[in-house]
């Protein structure tokens, strides 16, 4: 896996698909790689209770800039709902939103009140969001499987 200085390519623990056909001797194999130029961030979210749970609330994350965790703003329009069925998001950006550093960027849990989400898991509105601090726990309600 590798992060390309530019914020391409990808990083993680993704399987690798192996080739699926033979190099034969005389021809040329051909690769088509498709580069995009921008930034990528990407969320991968463990469910801890995905064997016990039937149902959950979606959680929402977004996107902050900050050198620290007192100096962390949110960054404009990049805050995504993760519904029960997903456990990754992605954010791809052309050009940096916002003029800082892409290593002061960092995705950040949130809780929200009142939300509204496109059909696009893209949050439009809300009335208060706070910022969930790494490795604090938070509270989504759910339907636990009930086995007899």
């Amino acid at each position: 896996y590798v992060l390309y200085p530019d914020g391409l390519g990808t990083t993680g623990t993704e399987s690798i698909t192996q080739p699926q056909d033979t190099i034969e001797a005389s021809k040329d194999p051909h690769v088509d790689v498709c580069n995009l130029k921008g930034w990528g961030l990407r969320v991968n979210k463990l469910w801890s209770d995905a064997d016990y749970m039937s149902q959950r609330d979606p959680t929402y994350f977004a996107i902050y800039t900050g050198a620290s965790e007192q100096a962390l703003t949110l960054v404009p329009g990049t805050v995504r709902q993760m519904s029960q069925n997903q456990s990754t998001l992605y954010w791809y950006f052309q050009t940096l939103p916002v003029p800082v550093p892409f290593d002061q960027y960092e995705i950040r849990e949130v809780v929200l009140t009142n939300p509204t989400v496109d059909a696009d898991g893209v949050v439009t509105a809300y009335d208060s969001i706070t910022s969930v601090a790494h490795n604090n726990p938070i509270t989504i309600g759910g339907t636990q499987i009930i086995r007899f």
